[in-house]
């Protein structure tokens, strides 16, 4: 791995105010801990606009997310924290916690303050950031754990048997338990957003 190794990289554009154009930024993270914009609008010039280093304790940087929306930039690392970043200032405005391997993806929830974040431990967390309520930013309001027996594991069950009455005795499995069951315990490697916003639907 070298030093400077590009480990994500993210495009967005917006309309400057003053000069109504249309401008293209390019953001990369670097393995060891920078973060870079890049000014991509020119398709024959590219120029560096801003450059920051840290928000890991030293740690490699391994993926990036950003939110539009929220301003924000969120950074995985190889020692399973997460930080945020104001996409304007290029300042950090938060450091979360919750996995204890490599973070394998990030993605922000559109039109919410939330970000969901996976990891090579299997774990799953949604924290909140900036735009929800004061007392909940960088909390983590839900955990969810791959683990073998869970939601997908091999049932099984009690049954009483001659010679040992408490003796495990494992039910046939389906076939998609059959397909699934390799990846039991395996940590995520990526993070796929479905939902659907039910604050409008009536009672």
């Amino acid at each position: 791995m070298y030093d400077n190794e590009i480990s994500s990289l993210k495009h967005y554009s917006w309309i400057d105010k003053h000069s109504k154009e249309k401008k293209s930024i390019l953001i990369s993270s670097h393995v060891n801990e920078k973060l870079y914009a890049w000014d991509v609008t020119d398709d024959f010039k590219t120029e560096k606009l801003k450059a920051v280093q840290g928000g890991h304790l030293g740690s490699n940087v391994a993926t990036m997310a950003i939110s539009e929306h929220l301003s924000v930039i969120a950074t995985g690392s190889y020692a399973g924290t997460i930080s945020l970043w104001d996409l304007e200032a290029f300042k950090q405005i938060g450091f979360l916690k919750g996995h204890k391997m490599p973070v394998s993806a990030i993605e922000f929830v559109p039109e919410h303050p939330l970000v969901v974040s996976t990891a090579l431990c299997g774990i799953v967390c949604v924290h909140a950031v900036r735009g929800a309520p004061l007392k909940l930013v960088n909390v983590c309001l839900a955990k969810f754990v791959n683990l073998d027996g869970g939601v997908w594991g091999v049932p099984v069950k009690e049954t009483p048997k001659k010679g040992n009455k408490n003796e495990k005795i494992q039910e046939s499995e389906t076939e998609e338990e059959q397909l699934l069951k390799p990846y039991y315990n395996c940590g995520i490697s990526a993070c796929v957003l479905s939902y659907k916003d039910h604050s409008n639907d009536k009672k």
